[in-house]
């Protein structure tokens, strides 16, 4: 993934190849944040926005740190820094938020123009455990730059044209078990794909790529082979859904995507529109009506009476508050591609909530089987309205 900021907004191209600016209200505070601590802002005493405390001492591989924690009055956001006690340099850095906890590790410090800079950096994202490991080959201070060499690449073309006016409005879909199936045509061919906000990627089944003699696509996202059922990434032609055409673009291909579809719902489904088809537009889904609406995100004003939510956003994945039984709060995956309210079993597991009494059950979803426990509650709150007895 390719990401950037041009000094005005931050910027993501996505895995079709397409430049997205992210103007969600938790990217926007953060990178608010990330401009007064570049201002060192966060170790002014006078400072509006940080609150700096010392929380004791730890070990990091081996060497004593003083812990500071770090708040701020944008957001919820939680920093706890490990300065070297003798050193005084930074060893590590864990970011706490609602969606997960970033940890870096900070090794391998330069004397670049009299500063010490570290010039590897270790980074692991929790609870999903992705790591990256990013090294430094050289740095200079004091040169110029061409500031456009930041902005988002071709982000003008969104790679999609409405059919009619300047959106698409009641597009008609199939609701399964609480799965959304859309019928999406590919060189005047028409099948239904699912609509999975939980899944990053797009992707479409093997055997019906093979069938329509999809050539392979020079970009692989999954290099290291981690997902077995994952194979190579092709070119999907212009194709269509009711009121928008979309042009070219890469897509991931999955051995197993139709089998786990029909194992699930008992109809053909041949492939799966993920977080970066939705991420292209705001959209509106009318489950009375079974229509869902796509709107440019440039030119979208709301003026429903609905209510507004902070929410996070992680993977492409909204997440908002929910509170359970009037006790329990927490921020939830708002994904349409999953067809029932869960709790994580971390969550569960930190809040006592393994032992309640239940009915066990093996459901297979569409990303196959998985343990779960039915379990009934008194209440489920999000945005003001709630529900009895989820």
């Amino acid at each position: 993934t390719v990401t950037g900021d041009n000094g005005t907004v931050s910027w993501v191209v996505d895995a079709t190849g397409r430049a997205r600016l992210l103007r969600d209200t938790a990217t926007v505070e953060r990178r608010r944040i990330r401009e007064l601590r570049a201002e060192f802002d966060h170790i002014d005493p006078h400072s509006e926005h940080f609150t700096v405390a010392l929380r004791g001492t730890a070990e990091v591989g081996g060497e004593s740190c003083f812990m500071l924690e770090t708040t701020n009055s944008i957001n919820d956001d939680v920093v706890i820094d490990y300065i070297n006690v003798t050193t005084f340099l930074l060893e590590k850095s864990e970011t706490v938020a609602a969606e997960g906890t970033e940890i870096v590790l900070f090794s391998d410090y330069r004397n670049v123009d009299g500063v010490m800079h570290p010039f590897r950096h270790e980074v692991e994202a929790l609870p999903a455990g992705q790591k990256t490991r990013v090294e430094i080959v050289s740095m200079k201070t004091g040169v110029a730059i061409d500031t456009t060499v930041f902005g988002p690449p071709g982000w003008e073309d969104p790679g999609y044209r409405f059919l009619r006016g300047r959106s698409a409005q009641g597009i008609r879909f199939e609701l399964r078990d609480n799965h959304i199936l859309i019928p999406v045509s590919i060189e005047g061919r028409g099948r239904l794909w699912a609509l999975d906000a939980g899944q990053e990627r797009s992707a479409i089944d093997a055997a019906y790529a093979a069938d329509l003699r999809l050539q392979p696509s020079p970009v692989t996202e999954d290099p290291d082979g981690t997902d077995p059922a994952r194979g190579a990434d092709v070119m999907l032609p212009g194709f269509g859904v009711e009121g928008v055409v979309f042009d070219e673009q890469p897509i991931a291909t999955s051995e197993t995507l139709a089998q786990v579809w029909h194992r699930r719902l008992g109809v053909d489904v041949a492939g799966v529109l993920g977080a970066d088809f939705l991420a292209r537009f705001v959209t509106r889904i009318d489950y009375a009506r079974r229509h869902i609406s796509l709107f440019r995100p440039d030119e979208y004003e709301y003026a429903g009476d609905g209510a507004v939510l902070d929410a996070a956003m992680s993977a492409g994945v909204l997440a908002v508050p929910v509170v359970v039984d009037n006790v329990f709060r927490g921020m939830w995956a708002l994904d349409v591609g999953q067809s029932d309210v869960t709790l994580s079993y971390r969550f569960a597991r930190e809040n006592g909530l393994l032992d309640r009494t239940g009915v066990n059950a093996l459901p297979v979803d569409a990303s196959g089987a998985g343990r779960w426990r039915l379990v009934r509650f008194d209440s489920v709150e999000l945005a003001g309205l709630s529900i009895a007895n989820p």
